[in-house]
């Protein structure tokens, strides 16, 4: 029998960095390793579904606001404000490692901060979780940027950064009074949820960069939606959970899809009672949620805001996307899905429920557009997914021992 491991997650507490990493927690948690992650309560229950014991974080992290309409300049402010909340949260990680010390420490990219101070201190090694395409290490130029390149705006920030990492690492026995000390560690693995066909200049990442693809959740037992029994071609509707206080865009779109050939199904993320969309036509149906996937193995497109777990989940299922992102990340996921051809994306000033129909209806007739995705969907099989990345979690326990 193989040894066991222990492997100690640290999660950002929002769906898209939480969601991705359930599957590989259920793949190490099958391989019999024992595994606890780090997490707010709200995500608790998910996470010990998936085999892990929760550990909450103390004190909790702040709930992320709405990304919605997030100019850069807020995005960089709003990434500042996360990372000095992650930061509060350092201590208790540290005091929980170190009363039970793990083999491995596997953290959210959000998280960075805490997880190099705990791997550090206990001599482990640890392994970076990213949700999205990787732009670069934390604290080199252009580290904290969605957009054109400002290095005087990146200066800026990290001094206003560093004085809170040195007082960090200080505080916990870490050397940490230059900014290389805030990088990764030498030899300190990546794990992406991303295929590398669809990171930007994937040949500046090397062998230390593994890029797994989707790791989408098996099926559940019965499934919670059933397609028509017409023969309508399925769309998805979605605005995530981050951005989809836009309820004029989903009604927009209601009136837009209400006399045509498709049949709608939209989930509003919790954040909107399907009521508040008024009476809906027979072949448009709203929740509040949904599972995504039992939905795009019948789609024939799929209308998100391009939060990089939306966008995968429908590569994954060969789907096009229409993409109508709010804010910075969700406008270069987007972007990332026009270069490839594997749907289209409309800029915040051309969004209506006209405008996502015709896109939709370009999309999902494009012969081209269909052989792109199938390509797509070829790749992230190929790309391992759950078991690529528990491979590279378990592989450093074992390289660390040798």
């Amino acid at each position: 029998m193989p040894r066991q491991r222990d492997v100690l997650f640290l999660l950002y507490p929002t769906h898209g960095h939480v969601r991705p990493n359930l599957a590989v927690i259920a793949e190490l948690a099958r391989r019999g390793d024992r595994v606890r992650a780090v997490v707010s309560g709200r995500f608790a229950p998910e996470v010990a579904a998936a085999g892990a014991e929760p550990v909450l974080f103390d004190p909790p992290l702040a709930e992320l606001p709405s990304l919605a309409g997030l100019t850069e300049a807020e995005w960089a402010e709003a990434s500042k404000d996360v990372f000095l909340d992650v930061i509060k949260a350092t201590r208790a990680v540290v005091e929980h490692a170190e009363s039970d010390p793990p083999a491995v420490v596997a953290f959210d990219s959000a998280l960075w901060a805490p997880a190099r101070v705990t791997a550090a201190r206990l001599g482990v090694p640890a392994v970076q979780l990213v949700p999205t395409s990787i732009d670069r290490e934390p604290f080199t130029p252009g580290s904290v940027r969605i957009g054109a390149r400002d290095d005087d705006a990146e200066w800026d920030r990290l001094v206003s950064f560093g004085a809170a990492l040195v007082s960090l690492f200080d505080a916990h026995g870490v050397p940490g009074t230059s900014f290389e000390s805030f990088t990764a560690r030498p030899g300190e693995r990546t794990v992406a949820f991303v295929p590398r066909d669809f990171q930007p200049e994937s040949h500046r990442y090397g062998d230390r960069y593994t890029f797994v693809g989707p790791c989408l959740a098996p099926p559940d037992g019965t499934p919670s939606w059933r397609p028509p029994a017409d023969d309508r071609p399925v769309l998805l509707l979605s605005l995530g959970t981050t951005s989809n206080d836009r309820l004029s865009l989903f009604t927009d779109c209601v009136a837009a899809f209400a006399e045509s050939p498709w049949h709608v199904v939209i989930t509003l993320g919790g954040r909107f009672d399907p009521g508040a969309l008024g009476p809906l036509p027979p072949s448009i149906e709203a929740h509040g949620w949904l599972r995504h996937p039992e939905v795009l193995a019948h789609a024939r497109a799929s209308v998100s805001q391009a939060g990089m777990g939306s966008v995968m989940e429908s590569l994954a299922h060969a789907v096009p996307v229409v993409a109508v992102p709010s804010h910075p990340e969700a406008i270069a996921n987007a972007r990332r899905v026009g270069e490839l051809g594997l749907g289209r994306w409309l800029p915040a000033t051309e969004v209506s429920g006209v405008a996502v129909r015709a896109a939709v209806d370009a999309v999902a007739g494009d012969a081209d557009t269909a052989r792109r995705l199938s390509a797509m969907r070829a790749h992230i099989d190929l790309s391992g997914g759950a078991r690529a990345a528990a491979d590279v979690i378990q592989r450093v326990t074992e390289e660390d021992c040798e």
